[in-house]
């Protein structure tokens, strides 16, 4: 589940730089987006945690089909809200699939537990962490 977790939100992350590039795709052009995820296992307190951390581009790389002459096309950065958007996919998509693995740990029916935890998960991922951008090679912060 965290290897299709992980892919569901490169997925929708993808599409929504896509489309806030405004660059439409055809059979001649092709539009990508590009991200590193690295799986964080463990929490402050060496405690079982397992989230991931995304370094995203803010923007998709434009080429031809045949991969030639791509072209970096920057995009706004995502606001909050449309990273809420991009979550609310991706949990409704990962609902769905522990529903097709027939994932029924959950006490009772499960399905009030397992919204519980989505929900969960869904306002973690949309009050914690900081968003910048990186200029002049340095970090937001960085030599100040």
């Amino acid at each position: 589940m965290l290897t299709r977790t992980s892919r569901v939100f490169f997925e929708e992350l993808r599409w929504w730089y896509r489309e806030a590039s405004g660059i439409a795709r055809s059979d001649a052009l092709k539009v990508e987006a590009g991200a590193i995820t690295f799986v964080h296992r463990g929490g402050g307190s060496l405690d079982l945690h397992v989230h991931l951390h995304v370094i995203a581009a803010d923007g998709v790389w434009r080429c031809a089909t045949d991969g030639s002459t791509p072209v970096f096309v920057a995009t706004r950065p995502p606001t909050k809200g449309d990273l809420e958007g991009v979550l609310a996919r991706v949990a409704e998509r990962v609902a769905k699939a522990i529903e097709r693995a027939g994932d029924r740990r959950c006490d009772g029916d499960g399905e009030g537990a397992r919204n519980e935890a989505l929900e969960g998960c869904r306002r973690a991922a949309s009050a914690r962490g900081e968003y910048g951008a990186v200029r002049d090679g340095r970090a937001p912060g960085a030599g100040e």
